[in-house]
Formats: C-alpha cells, structure tokens, sequence
C-alpha cells in the first residue's frame, strides 16, 4: 500500500522574537508578554509562521490578560493601535517632534506617541519647571528610565493625553479622547503594579517616577479623588521602604512632595510627607544678587499683624520666587544653588499647608487670615500654572470666600484695600464656577469704589509689592482689571 507522506504540523505560533529566539513559552500579551517584562528586553511580533510556502492566515490578537492583580482596580492592556487621536491632537497644536525614543525602547511605538512624548518634555515640563536647568535634569532622567519601563512610558502617555484633552488642544471627540487616555493610565497601572510585588523592583528609581507621574496626572488633570489617594499611599510606602528621600533628585522630591501637599490643601489636612531637611546655603552675593525683585513688600509693612513664624515664611517664599524668575530670564546657577532654592520652596510650600489646615484652632487677624488662603493660591498655581482651574483651585476658591465673607468689608476696605484688591483678583482668577467669580468679581467692584481708580498701570503696581508674577499673571489680571473697572459706576445696584 501506498502510503504518502505525513504533512508537517503547521504550528499557528505568534510569539515573540525574544521568546522565540529563547525557545521559551510566550503568552503573547500587548503591548509585552511577561517574558520580556520581566526580562526587560524588547518585545517584538513577527508576521505569521510561513511554512513550506504556505500563507497562514492571520490570527486574531491575543485578548487582554484579564488577570486581576492586588491594589489594581483592573490589569487590562491595550491592543497595539495607531492612536489616531493623539495624531490628530497633536497635528492640531503643530508640534514637530524632536525627540526619537525608539531606537532605544522597549516599546516599539507610532509617529503618534513619539510626538506626545515631545509634547511632555516640550511643552508640559517648561511649565513645570521654570528653570531651564531643572526642566532639562529632569527629562534627562525620565525620557532614559522611560526607555527601559514600560509602565513609566505608558504614565507619560496617559498624562500628556490627559493635558492635551483638558487644555482642549483641538476639537475633538470626547469618547475617543477618553478612551485614548484610559487606556494609557491602564496599561501603566497594570504593568507597574506586578513590579510592586517584589521589594527590590519597587523601590527602583523607574518605580517611583511612574507613581509620581500617576499621581500628577490624577491630581492636576483627571481629577479622581480615589486614584490619588491610591496613589499617594502608593507612592508613601515606597519611599518608607527605601528609608527615605536620601539619593533621590530634589526635583522629583519636588514633585511628589507637592502633589501631597496640593492634595493636603484640597482636603484641609496637614502634609502626609514630613519636612525635608535643609540644604547648605549659597553665598550671601548670591542672595543680593536677586534681593532688589523681592515679592510681598507690602506684606512687611504690616508685619505686626501677621503671625511671626508666617512672617519669615513669606520672606522665604520671595527670595525663592526672586531666585526661579531670574532662572527663567537666563541667569545661570550652579546645582548647589538650585538643590538649595528648591529644598525652601518644598519647606516653604509645606509651612502654608500645615498652616492652611490649623484655621479652626486660630484666631487670626483679619490680614492673616486673608494671606493663609490667597499666597497657597500663588504658590500652587505658580507651580502648576499649565493646568488652570483644577480641583485643587476649587477647593481654594472656596476657602478664600469662606475668609472674604466672614469679614467687615467696609473697614476692611479703609484698612488695607491693596491686599483686599490682590485677594479679589486671584478669587476671580481661579474660580471656575461662575457664582463664585461673580461674587468675587461684583463684591471687589462694589468695595474699591471710591478707594482704587482700576487703572492697570495702579492696580499692576500694587499687585508687584505682593505675590504676583507678571510674567504669569499680568494678561489675565489685567483683563479682570478692565472688567472691574467697568463694573464700579454700577457698583451701588449689584
């Protein structure tokens, strides 16, 4: 009898090549299969197995490891896709990209992501960071740690989509936009929280800057209150865990300690992170050097009725603030000088919160009162001015109309109307709600009238001998001084 040959077995195998090469079981997971995360090595897909010529056909992708993990409220990534809602995002802004990760990455990654991720070091870091030195250390650490982890790739995706659809760069579908940025923060949950399970993984340098971007990216743009409690529990074990801040950048302490510190103002509560330590002080020319553009003058002619300890704490934040803007105009400081400006602002900031949640056991004067509020508005929308109104402002806005209200505005009015008038116009400023700005808005008219003419060059005068930044602040505030000013003939029937 005849018998012809058996026919080869066609294996319908799409592993990776990593997985292949190594003659290992692949589990085909997108956007990398546990092998290569694990391993850290690329995670690449070749066309379909041809055998003896034959064309397989093309399989569908594998689903989504569905797989819960602990601490994670799903694990599901997201298939591989052309993102073009990003593209379209980004084509919108004109942005041309001028970074290329993705010789170097783990992830191969579209045109698309490629330009999202030029868009963070561009666009959202200078923001971030004034200080071109700063904004530099910084994406020179990410961009490199984002190469070699995924997870810390896919949180720089999700929050620059999140950036991008909040500043609404161009018209688009909200679903799309939506979906897009929830499937870069899952992918980032998922990936992260399997590195979380070992001690040795979570405390690495990538780790902690995906938390911290997680974290940012809830706080300042997605705004869930749940996530960045999450997160900020998170991310306070693992600093315990490693004993500490001790060798981490003063820049990504930076970061982490004011997005608790945001949260802390947002909720009335003190600090969860203690006071870091301070630095070694830079010579005294270096301090003379910006000594003559000082904030907050006026604050210091009515020193006596400001709480001692807070006096010394608005000194403080003047010269930080003097020392950041002569940076942004180019001035150049060595790293010591920048680690020890950078430690007072993060001591600084952490004494307006803590001061901010004792409200209930003071009795203020009503100038302190006034400045407990309106100089952690400053600082926190001078920190993160690239996000407007967010939940933090919310919140803050509603704690300065608390304090507004409860004044005797009239006497108020005659004893020191320049820091009411700075109080009003950052209520205004950050008020998101249209009740409030109103109020604000109608209530500074109706008490200047008679006491300030609203004439911009006045007002921007006064504005300067308090914290404002003109750099900033001057064409919104300017704005809000015209419309007062044409509010105040109608000030006796609002």
């Amino acid at each position: 009898m005849n018998t012809g040959k058996r026919l080869s077995h066609i294996k319908p195998w799409r592993g990776c090549q990593f997985c292949r090469q190594s003659k290992v079981w692949c589990d085909e997971g997108r956007p990398a299969c546990r092998n290569c995360v694990k391993y850290r090595r690329v995670c690449l897909y070749g066309p379909p197995t041809d055998t003896k010529g034959q064309q397989l056909p093309h399989a569908k992708q594998s689903p989504p490891d569905t797989r819960p993990l602990p601490g994670s409220q799903s694990s599901t990534f997201p298939l591989e896709k052309d993102d073009s809602a990003s593209h379209t995002t980004l084509a919108s802004a004109s942005i041309t990209p001028s970074l290329d990760p993705y010789s170097q990455s783990l992830l191969p990654l579209s045109p698309a992501r490629r330009a999202l991720l030029a868009f963070y070091t561009e666009e959202i870091i200078p923001e971030v960071f004034p200080i071109p030195a700063v904004n530099r250390a910084w994406n020179q650490t990410i961009i490199p740690q984002a190469f070699i982890e995924p997870a810390l790739l896919y949180a720089l995706l999700g929050i620059t989509s999140s950036t991008l659809k909040l500043k609404h760069v161009k018209p688009f579908n909200p679903a799309i936009a939506f979906a897009e940025v929830q499937s870069h923060k899952v992918a980032s949950i998922s990936l992260i929280n399997r590195k979380l399970q070992n001690v040795l993984d979570a405390t690495q340098l990538s780790t902690i800057l995906t938390v911290v971007t997680l974290l940012g990216s809830e706080l300042a743009a997605d705004q869930d209150s749940d996530a960045i409690q999450i997160h900020l529990k998170g991310l306070r074990d693992i600093i315990n865990l490693r004993g500490g801040f001790d060798g981490l950048p003063i820049f990504l302490i930076q970061v982490a300690l004011f997005a608790d510190l945001g949260f802390a103002a947002t909720r009335r509560s003190l600090p969860s992170f203690p006071m870091v330590p301070m630095k070694t002080r830079p010579p005294k020319n270096k301090l003379d050097r910006i000594s003559g553009s000082l904030l907050g003058v006026t604050l210091m002619t009515v020193k006596d009725s400001l709480d001692p300890h807070m006096t010394q704490v608005y000194r403080d934040l003047s010269v930080v603030v003097a020392f950041r803007e002569s940076c942004s105009r180019g001035i150049d400081a060595a790293l010591y000088e920048l680690e020890y400006f950078e430690t007072l602002a993060l001591r600084v900031q952490h004494h307006l919160i803590t001061f901010l949640s004792t409200r209930l056991s003071r009795k203020d004067t009503d100038i302190q009162s006034i400045c407990r509020v309106t100089v952690p508005i400053f600082v926190i929308r001078y920190q993160f001015v690239i996000y407007g109104p967010s939940m933090i402002m919310d919140s803050m806005a509603i704690q300065l109309y608390e304090v507004l209200s409860s004044l005797d505005l009239t006497e108020s009015w005659k004893q020191f109307p320049s820091i009411l008038a700075w109080a009003f116009m950052f209520g205004i400023w950050i008020s998101r709600e249209k009740c409030t700005r109103d109020w604000f808005l109608f209530r500074l008219a109706e008490g200047s009238n008679g006491i300030l003419r609203w004439q911009w060059t006045e007002i921007r005068e006064i504005l300067q001998k308090l914290f404002y930044v003109d750099r900033l602040h001057g064409a919104d505030f300017e704005r809000i001084c015209e419309e007062v000013r044409l509010l105040v003939p109608h000030a006796g029937r609002m």
